[in-house]
């Protein structure tokens, strides 16, 4: 077995293949495993992993705030798809390093959140340069998708957190929360994952990536029209769906306590 198919199955458990997005788990984690390899053996940290995310997300906002050019645009998408292999990086380097921790997991959300943001924003300011139509609005309306985006994302998952808290305070990350996160997501079925796709981070900036090049190819500006709008009927779609999510149905609600149980038997 090669060294990179080991470090594969070690920094990607079975358990991935569950819960980890299509595309993530399709299209990222071939690759991410590769970058995972060459940070380690540099001595970069888990959280050192989240923050070259961050920056590489940082200068692609840069990249498309700061010029006008359209190829900077393109390269600045790319910037931003390179922050989503770095976020599936920080979790292997924290399987490889045994550093798993669960400020590293509050790291890893806040670095995904900001992420979020920047590539909005940043499409947002490139959408004005082409279409200052009711600017106050769409400034407005993107902060408030940004925010009920991730607001209502949060608030889900500070649900789960808090039940389990509630039930025992010394939950670990460990190979018995991957099992039972396991068990929730098989539930899903492939065609739920599927129709989940539209609904990815990722999908979102590889979409933008796609019409920024459209955009320097053919220099129609209805691609950045499309790219902003598309973004932004996702981040609302999001929002909605996330109220229905599978956080709240009844029968990973029962998972969920089953899992508080078994928890406490160890």
């Amino acid at each position: 077995m090669s060294k990179i198919q080991s470090l594969r199955e070690f920094c990607q458990p079975s358990h991935k293949k569950y819960t980890d997005p299509l595309m993530e788990w399709h299209l990222i984690r071939p690759i991410s495993i590769y970058i995972t390899y060459v940070l380690d053996k540099l001595g970069v940290s888990a959280d050192g992993a989240s923050a070259l995310g961050f920056f590489s997300s940082l200068i692609g906002a840069s990249l498309m705030l700061f010029n006008t050019d359209p190829l900077y645009y393109f390269v600045g998408s790319l910037f931003f798809v390179m922050s989503f292999i770095l976020d599936c990086v920080d979790g292997e380097l924290a399987r490889l390093q045994k550093t798993s921790s669960i400020r590293g997991i509050f790291l890893d959300y806040i670095v995904g959140g900001m992420n979020d943001g920047m590539i909005l924003g940043a499409l947002t300011v490139v959408f004005l340069r082409y279409f200052n139509v009711y600017s106050d609005v769409i400034i407005f309306s993107t902060i408030f998708a940004l925010y009920g985006e991730k607001l209502v994302g949060l608030y889900s998952h500070s649900v789960v957190f808090r039940n389990i808290q509630g039930f025992w305070d010394d939950v670990k990350v460990g190979e018995e929360s991957n099992r039972g996160e396991e068990q929730v997501w098989r539930k899903l079925s492939f065609r739920g994952r599927l129709i989940r796709v539209l609904f990815e981070t990722f999908f979102r900036t590889v979409v933008i990536s796609i019409c920024m090049l459209g955009l320097l190819i053919t220099g129609r500006v209805e691609m950045v029209l499309f790219a902003w709008l598309f973004a932004m009927a996702q981040a609302v779609v999001i929002t909605v769906l996330s109220f229905r999510s599978e956080y709240f149905r009844k029968r990973v609600e029962s998972n969920m306590y089953g899992f508080i149980k078994t928890l406490k038997g160890k």
